[in-house]
C-alpha cells in the first residue's frame, strides 16, 4: 500500500502505541473508515474489470478534477469509472420547493454504451446473511425513482458492497431490466469474491442490447 509507505516515510516509524504520529496517519471516526472502504471498493471494481479482460487506458489519482477516474477497454468496448460523481445519474424527477433538483452522488459508477450505468455504493457496515440491509436498498431505489426519466420501467442497475466475515449475496428485482444486488466481502486481498466479477460481467453483457436499453447519459 503505497499511501501507507508515504505516511511512514513522512512521519517516521511508530515505536510504540502511544506515538503521537499515529492519530495523524489513522484518525478515529466512522467517516475515515467509510472513505477507506469506498476507496477499497473502487479498487475492487477496477480490479474486477481487469480480471474480466479489460485493459486500463488510464487511471487517474483520486484528487483528479476530471470527470472519470479511469477508462478500461476490451475488444473495442469501453468502460468509464467515476468516483463520487453525480453526472451519470441524468435529470432528476424530484425537486425541492424552491425548484432546486434533488441530487444524488453514488460512490462509484461504471459507464458503458448501450445500457444504463452500474451504480455502486460502498457501506462500511456489517451485513450478515440473516440481516438484510433494507435502509441502504431503499436509497438505491430512490436513485431509480428520481432518475428514471419519468419511466417506471426504465432499466436500472445498482450494487451495494458491505464488509463481512463471510461473503454472501442477494438481489432485489423489479423485473428483468432492474435489480439491486447486495454483496459482502471479507476485504482479504487473497480472497477474491467471484460474485463481483459475475455481476459486472452481467451488466456489461446487457449493453449488447444497444438500443433496447435507454442510456442515462443521453
Amino acid at each position: 500500500m503505497q499511501w501507507l509507505d508515504r505516511w511512514g516515510a513522512q512521519f517516521g516509524p511508530a515505536d510504540d502505541e502511544n506515538d503521537e504520529t499515529l492519530p495523524l496517519s489513522f484518525p478515529s471516526g466512522d467517516a475515515f473508515w467509510n472513505r477507506i472502504f469506498e476507496i477499497w471498493c473502487l479498487g475492487e471494481c477496477m480490479a474486477s474489470l481487469q480480471r474480466l479482460g479489460f485493459i486500463a487506458t488510464y487511471i487517474r489519482p483520486l484528487h483528479t478534477t476530471a470527470e472519470e477516474i479511469a477508462l478500461f477497454e476490451r475488444r473495442g468496448q469501453k468502460v468509464s469509472v467515476l468516483f463520487q460523481r453525480a453526472s451519470p445519474l441524468g435529470l432528476a424527477g424530484w425537486f425541492y420547493a424552491d425548484a432546486a433538483p434533488l441530487r444524488g452522488i453514488p460512490d462509484i459508477t461504471l459507464v458503458t454504451s448501450g445500457t444504463t450505468p452500474l451504480f455502486v455504493d460502498a457501506k462500511f457496515r456489517e451485513a450478515l446473511p440473516d440481516k438484510r440491509r433494507t435502509e441502504e436498498i431503499y436509497k438505491m431505489l430512490g436513485y431509480a425513482e428520481n432518475f428514471n426519466q419519468g419511466n417506471p420501467q426504465h432499466p436500472f442497475h445498482a450494487l451495494l458492497l458491505f464488509p463481512s466475515p463471510e461473503a454472501h449475496q442477494y438481489r432485489v428485482v423489479r423485473d428483468a431490466s432492474a435489480s439491486v444486488d447486495v454483496i459482502t466481502s471479507t476485504t482479504v486481498r487473497a480472497d477474491r469474491n467471484p460474485m463481483l466479477d459475475t455481476l459486472v460481467e452481467h451488466w456489461i453483457s446487457s449493453s449488447a442490447g444497444g438500443a433496447r436499453s435507454a442510456n442515462l447519459l443521453n
